[in-house]
């Protein structure tokens, strides 16, 4: 109608204008949006973590917890991440990782889709990280993850650039295999090094740790099929010269340490 005053408009609503608490419309965009305050509090940049624990697994959902705990309290202080590699696991294993995940950056989940293997798993792993060192452990329990510190330890120290947990050492156990299991293992043992020159106590385990750059270094190298990356890296490492017992393929030395399981865990089968 004529002469009618259009309505008060408030600051900031159709107007153009920014309520006065902004200085700017990113200002408000960025405050005001879902989940903005948790969002800015993480925004702050943070290191690589120190050591990167892989764990290949398929069915085993009820072990990932476990593994989650275990890990917290053996490597309490250390910074680390855990990712589990899962090949598509039908119960679900994949899905209860990253569910547990949420509530713990340091838990992240791989799901590999259409392709399969202990060896392949552990290498997309040990690739998926920024970490300075890397570690593989069993998904199975069997392994003691109160050696980490340790295996750590002697990498820092610059002793050795690959640390293995050994059954066949002095200390050693492998009380968590059956009998024909053991000696399966220590049979495979003797003839890899045997024909492959390694000169490990127990190539064939599947626990140990080393540092991310030889993993980068002889990747293109080593086959994502099998069972037993560990024995892969180590020959793959040391065909690229004969002259010491572990070399990277650019020529470096690498230098391999072993180190006794000790856990006594009776067989899951």
């Amino acid at each position: 109608m004529p002469g009618r005053s259009p309505p008060a408009r408030r600051q900031g609503i159709g107007t153009g204008e920014l309520p006065g608490c902004f200085e700017s419309q990113d200002d408000m965009d960025q405050l005001t949006r879902p989940g903005a305050a948790s969002q800015k509090a993480d925004s702050d940049p943070a290191p690589a973590p120190e050591l990167a624990v892989v764990v290949p697994t398929y069915n085993e959902r009820d072990n990932v917890p476990l593994i989650i705990d275990l890990l917290k309290e053996a490597l309490d202080g250390i910074s680390f991440e855990l990712i589990f590699v899962d090949d598509n696991s039908p119960d679900g294993t994949a899905a209860a990782a990253r569910a547990l995940g949420e509530a713990d950056r340091r838990v992240r989940c791989i799901r590999r889709v259409g392709r399969r293997g202990l060896a392949g798993a552990c290498l997309e792993g040990m690739l998926a990280t920024q970490a300075h060192y890397v570690a593989v452990l069993d998904a199975d329990l069997q392994h003691d993850e109160a050696l980490l510190p340790a295996m750590l330890q002697r990498l820092r120290d610059g002793d050795a650039d690959l640390v293995v947990a050994s059954r066949h050492i002095e200390e050693g156990s492998d009380a968590g295999l059956t009998g024909i299991r053991s000696q399966i293992s220590r049979f495979a043992g003797a003839l890899a090094q045997r024909l492959l020159r390694v000169k490990l106590s127990d190539p064939m385990s599947g626990f140990f740790m080393l540092r991310r750059a030889v993993v980068e270094d002889i990747a293109p190298s080593l086959s994502s099929q099998g069972f037993k990356i560990l024995l892969d890296i180590v020959a793959t490492s040391h065909s690229a010269s004969s002259n010491c017992p572990m070399c990277s393929a650019s020529g470096g030395t690498a230098r391999a340490s072993s180190m006794p399981i000790s856990r006594s865990i009776s067989p899951r089968c």
